[in-house]
């Protein structure tokens, strides 16, 4: 396996030959290197296939573990044959003779790298930039580079990156705490076993990829006795020092999965925004993002969801006056599907009250007339009692006897009544004579008289 000396890499005047220096210097030498989908032949050893097979019998293990002919495995003498290599073949191979160990190799198979394209960003003003790839081709004897120059014609300095295999990702960081303005050229080089890529040269301004961290501890509160309203509030993130720059912030908020969101820019470089349009006693999800205060740079991106109720204070509606108002939003509001939700409620409380109302409609009705039925009782008997007292003081039987009334003839249109006492003499009444002082009833009722009224002894 070829390999390059490592003082070799220190004085290449080129990236390219800096990087194929390495290419070969972390390859054991026992290690054998197959391009996806090529073919491999293991030998055991020996001049000749003749001559190797008179000297012994020659097995083979894969991992530790006897590997048999057959299969996508061809035994040919002491030699192994694979006619299209894949992944799941890297493994370490032995081969034994009569028992004894010969040989070992380490059979690695890889893609070839695909042609890295770069992608940088900064956090913040004191953070480092950050160049990364994605890549599902690495393997553990991948590597990435990173050369740096400030000019066209500047010095170049190769930044060494960090490969994390189980995320499949390349990450290089460049300082520029000084370097706020300058332009920078920067290439990635991603190399393995078996070849080198490069990237294209890119340049720009650490600046202009500005993209903060998403605002953290977003909070939603309601407020009280405003239906409308909710109160947002939220932090900076950790990694941007206000003490260099600030930020400006937007908010979005909706309170239903298939609404679209309603955005708006908070003033200033405020950490609280007020949400004044809110619906009553809706669970609203509410997401933040940050900009630098000089709009340099990008959005960040949306913070985590967080979610708070709209206040939903008491309200007495009547829905025969003011239908609009039944489900506590202005009647400028037209929502049908919102409408359409409530008002099963609605006409579920409606006709609960009605059935209560007709069950206790008599209960009410007595109710409400016994105190004045008592108010007439007591007022009937202190006026018995006031005219029975009224009578006996003026020595009135209270009980007057009540003589008949001799019936009166009409004939021809004439009508004779009985003398009256003054003018006649005594009065006989079925042929005995009645005295004068005896009194006698009128021929006409005294409505003065209140005797004509009473009732009882």
């Amino acid at each position: 396996m070829p390999s390059i000396p490592p003082e070799t890499s220190a004085h290449a005047s080129s990236p390219i030959l800096l990087v194929m220096a390495v290419r070969y210097s972390h390859i054991p030498n026992n290690m054998c290197v197959v391009v996806l989908g090529f073919g491999v032949i293991l030998r055991c050893g020996g001049k000749d296939e003749a001559e190797n097979e008179t000297r012994g019998n020659v097995t083979w293990e894969r991992n530790r573990k006897h590997l048999q002919g057959g299969g996508r495995w061809v035994r040919n003498g002491d030699m192994m044959r694979l006619e299209s290599a894949q992944v799941s073949d890297t493994a370490a191979y032995r081969c034994l003779r009569d028992g004894h160990f010969v040989r070992s190799i380490r059979l690695l198979v890889a893609e070839r790298p695909e042609t890295p394209r770069v992608k940088c960003s900064v956090r913040s003003y004191t953070s480092p930039v950050r160049c990364e790839w994605s890549s599902g081709t690495f393997t553990r004897y991948s590597r990435c580079q990173l050369t740096v120059r400030k000019s066209l014609g500047g010095a170049l300095t190769v930044v060494q990156c960090r490969l994390y295999t189980s995320r499949s990702r390349c990450v290089c960081l460049i300082p520029w705490e000084d370097e706020i303005l300058s332009l920078l050229y920067v290439r990635l080089y991603v190399n393995n076993s078996l070849d080198c890529e490069a990237s294209t040269e890119r340049s720009f301004y650490p600046r202009t990829l500005l993209k903060p961290d998403a605002p953290e501890s977003v909070r939603v509160r309601r407020v009280t006795n405003a239906s409308h309203k909710l109160n947002v509030s939220w932090n900076y993130p950790v990694t941007w020092k206000q003490d260099y720059y600030r930020l400006r912030f937007q908010i979005r908020y909706r309170f239903q999965q298939d609404l679209p969101f309603t955005e708006e820019y908070v003033p200033s470089t405020d950490t609280h925004f007020e949400i004044a349009d809110a619906f009553p006693k809706r669970n609203y999800t509410v997401q933040v993002r940050a900009l630098e205060e000089f709009d340099n740079g990008l959005w960040s991106e949306w913070s985590s969801e967080a979610f708070g109720f709209s206040f939903s204070a008491p309200v007495v509606r009547n829905p025969a006056s003011h239908p609009e108002d039944t489900e506590g939003f202005s009647s400028a509001v037209t929502e049908p599907e919102l409408w359409e939700e409530e008002m099963p409620r609605v006409e579920e409380t409606l006709g609960t009250q009605t059935d209560a109302l007709t069950r206790f409609t008599p209960v009410l009705v007595i109710v409400s007339l016994l105190p004045l039925i008592l108010i007439s009782v007591l007022i009937l008997l202190r006026y018995k009692k006031h005219m029975k007292t009224e009578t006996q003081r003026k020595g009135v039987d209270p009980s007057p006897s009540y003589l008949p009334i001799q019936l009166i003839s009409v004939q021809s249109q004439e009508v004779f009544l009985p003398p009256r006492a003054e003018e006649e003499g005594p009065e006989q009444v079925g042929g005995k004579e009645i005295p004068p002082n005896t009194p006698q009833p009128s021929g006409q009722f005294d409505m003065m008289n209140l005797s004509y009224f009473y009732i009882g002894h």
